[in-house]
């Protein structure tokens, strides 16, 4: 057993040892620049961008042995994009990117005499993480005068809660279309983030829902659907879908049927003690399509006038109440709600449901329809969208701010056939 005396005694020697090698080292580069010419500077220069180097380097091959290939070549490939955009907006590059905490950020020093304002970088910030596909951009100011430090963060600090909160991968990925720098819009739909669709009449907001139907449909999805116009759905897939005004309270026995099936898939849930309806075997996503609601809504005010029904057996009320529980706890069940307005007026949609909608799309519609739907949205932006041309439009999705973007159809030849066999996907296990 060593004493206390003699780890003091060995802390002393090596003390002195590594005192000897460093005096030894400075000694050896006086001789070298001395030969060959180079300033002490210029060399200690060359030693700190070969160490960052190799830093990268090391961290680089951190991330292809921890998270595979795909995501160093994803690494290298932001590193090229983040140092060709800076030099774009004017910053002087200082070294090469590098990773930081195990690759989860990507780190770049910058400088710049004309500092831009706060909101400039918050914009090309957001811009950035668009382009990159990363949770964040950030600009945080060195102890350097005049130096900023770029971080782009590739995962949220704040959704990683554990083991038990890690899910599947979402995988059913809906293509909306592509903002204005080329960068493609993607809605989740399996995260369970219901869709808010608004615009009038010629805005290209049915052939929207079309292709988002179609891709759901070819990606599994279960469909069902009330559309009391008649002109989204296609015919023959009436065993799950509402089609047409003739039979107005099928459409409302339609929604209390899914709340049903909410309720029973929640008490899987909790018979099995799980979280999410991913872990429940044979279940699908189940996207329910809404169709002009504010037209099913007139159309069953009237019909409860005509009919002389109480208040608690309207059909209208019915209909506000089954909407209310989807857009409220659905997403628990895996019950995605995609509802379709030619304008989200309050009166016709509340506010407890509406702010249930966390993906929302603006195509052409007036000023106050914008501000309903967007209150981020600027002024220019909302007077822009009044006249639009089709598939022109505003998305706001979790992560991505109000922004502008073209919707754009897939080829939906085979829409008729397809969305039929989905919707009969129902009650499959």
């Amino acid at each position: 057993m060593v004493r206390g005396d003699e780890v003091n005694a060995i802390r002393l020697l090596a003390g002195r040892r590594l005192v000897r090698i460093l005096a030894a080292a400075a000694a050896c580069v006086v001789v070298w620049c001395g030969v060959l010419g180079w300033s002490p500077v210029g060399l200690i220069g060359s030693c700190i961008v070969v160490t960052g180097a190799w830093v990268s380097l090391r961290g680089w091959a951190a991330v292809v042995r921890q998270d595979g290939a795909s995501r160093g070549l994803r690494v290298l490939r932001d590193g090229l994009l983040l140092t060709s955009r800076m030099r774009e907006e004017g910053w002087e590059v200082l070294g090469i990117p590098w990773l930081g905490r195990r690759g989860a950020q990507l780190v770049m020093m910058v400088r710049s005499i004309d500092v831009p304002a706060a909101s400039v970088r918050t914009q090309a910030a957001a811009g950035l993480a668009q382009v990159m596909r990363a949770h964040a951009v950030t600009f945080e100011r060195a102890a350097v005068p005049g130096i900023w430090r770029v971080l782009v963060v590739y995962d949220d600090p704040f959704g990683r809660r554990g083991p038990q909160a890690r899910s599947v991968m979402p995988e059913i990925m809906i293509d909306l279309g592509r903002r204005e720098d080329g960068s493609r819009v993607v809605w989740v739909a399996d995260q369970g983030m219901h869709l808010a669709v608004q615009g009038g009449t010629g805005s290209g907001k049915t052939t929207m829902l079309r292709s988002i139907l179609q891709q759901a449909a070819a990606a599994g999805v279960t469909l069902s659907g009330s559309d009391v116009t008649g002109l989204l759905l296609p015919t023959g897939s009436e065993s799950r879908m509402v089609i047409g005004a003739r039979r107005l309270g099928a459409h409302v026995e339609l929604l209390e049927s899914l709340v049903e099936y909410m309720n029973s898939t929640t008490e899987q849930l909790a018979e099995r003690a799980v979280t999410s309806w991913r872990q429940l075997p044979g279940v699908r996503l189940h996207l329910v399509v809404v169709e002009e609601l504010p037209a099913l809504v007139h159309a069953l005010r009237a019909d409860d006038l005509r009919a002389g029904r109480r208040p608690g057996d309207r059909l209208l009320a019915r209909l506000e109440l089954a909407l209310q529980r989807l857009a409220a706890e659905g997403r628990k069940a895996g019950v995605v709600l995609v509802v379709a307005c030619q304008r989200f007026d309050a009166e016709l949609v509340g506010g407890f449901v509406r702010n249930n909608f966390a993906g929302r799309v603006s195509l052409r519609v007036d000023v106050a329809g914008v501000a309903m739907l967007h209150p981020a949205a600027s002024r220019e932006a909302a007077a822009a969208l009044s006249a639009a041309p089709p598939g022109v439009g505003l998305v706001e999705l979790p992560g991505l701010s109000v922004a502008r973007f073209l919707a754009e159809p897939v080829d939906d030849s085979n829409y008729p056939a397809t969305v039929t066999q989905a919707a009969r996907r129902w009650g499959r296990r």
